[in-house]
């Protein structure tokens, strides 16, 4: 994965502000197949507990 096009990712809107877009890409990595730049800037985004707590489930689980 390419670092800046994370970091370019990450100076925008915070994609992790949207749960339902956030609960998407959780879905997403239980599938196994990788993650986009977008996407994993959009999850080092998130800030809400609630997320976080769903986030850290969904990495013990893959």
């Amino acid at each position: 994965m390419n670092e800046s096009t994370v970091a370019a990712a990450l100076e925008g809107p915070h994609p992790g502000d949207d749960p339902v877009r956030v609960r998407e890409i959780l879905a997403r990595a239980t599938e196994l197949k990788g993650l986009d730049p977008e996407e994993v800037a959009a999850l080092m985004s998130v800030r809400d507990p609630e997320l976080i707590g769903e986030l850290f489930s969904t990495a013990r689980s893959v």
